[in-house]
């Protein structure tokens, strides 16, 4: 009888064992499982966030960037043609009222100089070719030129 209720507590012992044994290894995949996923889901949230920032800051410097070069451009036009500009229309009507005076005396200065005197539209301003030698016989007129930056 005694040894009946040995053989059964060794093998219940044994059984336990193997069982914890068991238990432990499965729970340990579990937990194994669970950390790798989560280290890997980590991983990839800190790649996007990463992406995302990079692209972010990509866009916010080529914004930067166009904004630098639209400014100057800008700039560079105010600077470079509205003086130009204001000079143009300012004498505007002045070449206008001496277009026809030498258109007039067109004849005059060509048969009698080498050159000369004529005005022509040149984009928004008339200016005119002075006669060499009747210079004072023909019209004056500034010349006037209209700047494309």
């Amino acid at each position: 009888m005694v040894t009946v209720i040995t053989i059964v507590v060794i093998v219940t012992v044994i059984v336990a064992i193997i069982i914890a044994f068991v238990l432990i290894i499965v729970i340990s995949i579990i937990i194994a499982i669970i950390i790798s996923v989560t280290i890997i889901v980590i991983i990839i949230v800190n790649i996007t966030i990463v992406i995302i920032i990079i692209a972010v800051n990509t866009v916010i410097i080529i914004t930067v960037i166009m904004m630098i070069i639209i400014t100057a451009i800008i700039i560079a036009v105010i600077i470079c043609c509205y003086h130009y500009y204001c000079y143009c229309y300012y004498y505007y009507y002045y070449h206008f009222y001496y277009y026809y005076y030498c258109f007039y005396y067109y004849y005059y200065c060509y048969y009698n100089c080498y050159f000369y005197y004529f005005c022509h539209h040149y984009y928004h301003c008339y200016y005119c070719y002075y006669c060499f030698y009747c210079y004072y016989s023909c019209c004056y007129c500034y010349y006037c030129y209209y700047y494309y930056c």
